[in-house]
Formats: structure tokens, sequence, C-alpha cells
């Protein structure tokens, strides 16, 4: 059945489609089965969750697929509306994991609490406006601000606006939209550029407001700033395509994800890798590299049984030296466990490697 509902009285349809899907991994395997379907894999509940389990293989750059391509065996399903929302149409998978500054008094979105608020960098634990940035958990797409703060501070807060931050990863330049609901006033930055200022309280409603986004490959800084008058707070953020699905190779990270930063100075003569530092390492590490012609360049990462785990460069970079932070987060986001890494980086001048140690 497709469409609405899992029996045609119940508004779904009958579509029939003779295929055989099989593998060693069965997240894996259901991923494969989602994208034949038309779905992105990571919007799907229970995949994202037997993945993070270690049950199986989420990511689609190491899924290999024999037989038939996706492409030739593709349907375009009717996707079913998001349940208990009021949607009519399909809505993919929302943002859940924020950090969140607040609460701060007047309900106003012009008032900036934070200097230069447009081009913040928060990370968990740091102080900002005299208190900290905190990590949230949503248990859904609607992140209920209402009821945390009352946990917070034993009495719900009106009358004030919260701060809410996550990058944006994408593997490629790409264009999209942001579907944003808010039950109250909210303005909303991308890349520190104003795309959203609504001043409007009611009720929340995902994807009130469909904003048409561009997004750079790599890191985009999404800042949201939500304010409640009186009752209910809460909002969502969710960066689909057109028909609700989570772009394609997009990852949100509320800490400060893998960056790649040039070095100022002369162009280097040679291409090298130089050892990461500190290494060594229980949190984040820098890795020096050095480019002296223009070209496409890999630095990858990977675990000591070889399999790839993380993708710090994929791209074009011009000639020069850089140095690239890794945290010890997979590519799904997750944290990999304390061992010996390879880091390995290759262009059309060559190949070299280096070895860290991760100590949780």
């Amino acid at each position: 059945m497709q469409g609405r509902g899992p029996h045609i009285s119940q508004g779904g349809r009958p579509l029939r489609l003779n295929m055989v899907l099989a593998g060693r991994d069965p997240v894996a395997t259901d991923a494969v089965a989602t994208k034949v379907m038309g779905f992105n894999p990571w919007d799907i509940e229970h995949l994202r969750n037997a993945s993070a389990k270690g049950f199986g293989t989420l990511d689609e750059r190491y899924i290999t697929v024999r037989g038939v391509a996706i492409e030739d065996v593709q349907l375009t399903f009717d996707k079913p509306a998001l349940q208990a929302s009021g949607l009519n149409f399909y809505y993919g998978r929302g943002n859940r994991e924020w950090l969140i500054n607040g609460v701060y008094g007047g309900a106003d979105l012009s008032t900036e609490h934070l200097p230069n608020e447009a081009n913040l960098r928060p990370v968990e634990g740091e102080s900002a406006g005299g208190v900290p940035w905190v990590r949230i958990n949503g248990l859904n797409d609607e992140i209920d601000l209402k009821n945390y703060w009352h946990g917070e501070y034993g009495e719900y807060q009106n009358d004030v606006v919260t701060y809410a931050f996550t990058y944006l990863v994408s593997r490629t330049e790409q264009d999209g939209e942001l579907w944003v609901g808010s039950s109250d006033g909210i303005k909303v930055w991308l890349n520190g550029e104003i795309l959203l200022v609504d001043d409007e309280s009611g009720f929340h409603s995902f994807a009130a407001d469909k904003i048409p986004i561009h997004l750079r490959a790599g890191e985009n800084r999404l800042l949201v700033k939500v304010k409640n008058s009186l009752g209910s707070y809460s909002f969502s953020v969710a960066v689909v395509d057109e028909d609700g699905d989570t772009l394609p190779g997009l990852r949100y990270f509320p800490d400060t994800p893998t960056w790649v930063a040039a070095v100022e100075g002369p162009v280097p003569t040679a291409f090298g890798l130089e050892p990461n530092y500190p290494n060594p390492f229980n949190a984040d590490t820098i890795i020096p590299f050095q480019l002296a012609d223009h070209g496409h360049v890999q630095l990858l990462i990977y675990n000591s049984i070889g399999q790839r785990v993380a993708t710090l460069v994929d791209g074009d970079r011009s000639a020069g030296s850089y140095r690239a932070g890794w945290d010890g987060r997979d590519d799904a986001g997750r944290q990999v466990a304390s061992g010996i890494y390879v880091i390995r980086l290759r262009s059309e001048e060559g190949m070299q490697t280096q070895r860290a140690l991760l100590l949780q």
C-alpha cells in the first residue's frame, strides 16, 4: 500500500512491484528499499535507530548495490502525511538536536541579547549572555521549549526569547527549502543572512513557512531566535527538498563539525600530510596538510580494519597550506570508539598517511 493509510478504506492505494533485495546487512538492505521508493533513508526512524545501535550501515556511501541500479527501478511512491500534524503532505524529519541559550526577558525579536548574533558560532558549555549554551535532544520534530524551561526554572517562561543553533553540513553545494514552524514569533539566519522574521503569535504548525535556500558544500550555520509571549512555546525546522525529504548528504551537527581552514603564507613547494596534534587526543585534533597544486583532494579517516569512518575533505582545493579539524565522530555524527585511526591525504600529487590515537 502507498499513500496515507495501510488500507484502501483509510486512503491507501495498492501498488504492485516485484523485486528481490538480498543483503547481509539488514539496515543497508532496508535503506536501499527506501531509496527505491523515493525516500531518504535518514528520514526513516527505525533505520536511524538501528544504525545508531550498530546493527548495520545507513550511510549510502558505504553501501554497494550489485545488480540493477537503484535509478533503473526507482518509483516515486505517494508518501504519507505527518501523523497527527494536520499536514496534507509528507514531512521527512526535522532537526531534533540543538544548542540553546536563554531565556531572555522581553518577547521582542529585534532586541540583540547576544553581541553580533547573526555570526554566532556557539560551543556547548560556553557562556554567552551570562548563561551557557546547552544541548537538547527533542523527542520529535517539534522542539518543546515550554516544558524544557519549566524543568530548568521550575516555572513556565512567558515574555521571553530563546536562541537555538545548529550546523547544517552538506556533502555538496545544493538548493533546498527550509520548513519552519513556531507557536510564536521566530527569526531565522542562515550563514549570517536573515531568512525569516515572523512576529505572529498563534499555534505551532509544521512548515508554516517554506523558504528557498542555497547550501554551500560543507558547513552552514543555522540560528533561530524564538519568542514566547504567553502559553505554548515550541518550534520546528527541517531542511528538505520540495517533496519533504531531507536533502541528500545533509547532516545536522550542534557542535562544531569537521572543519578545514586555509593558512596564510607562501604556496608550498611540495604535497604533504603532517602529523596531527594533539596525538593522542580525546576530543578534537588538528591535521595540517599542504597542496602544491590545485586539484581534487580527499582527506579521509579510516579505522584499524580499513573501513572509512569520516570524510574531512572531498573536493577541489587551491594550492596552499591547510588545517583540518576532526572531533572523533563518523560521517553519521556518532562518536567513534577509542583506538588507532589512519588519516589519508590523496590528490593527483600523491598519497600520504598518518596515524592518530583516540583515547576516550
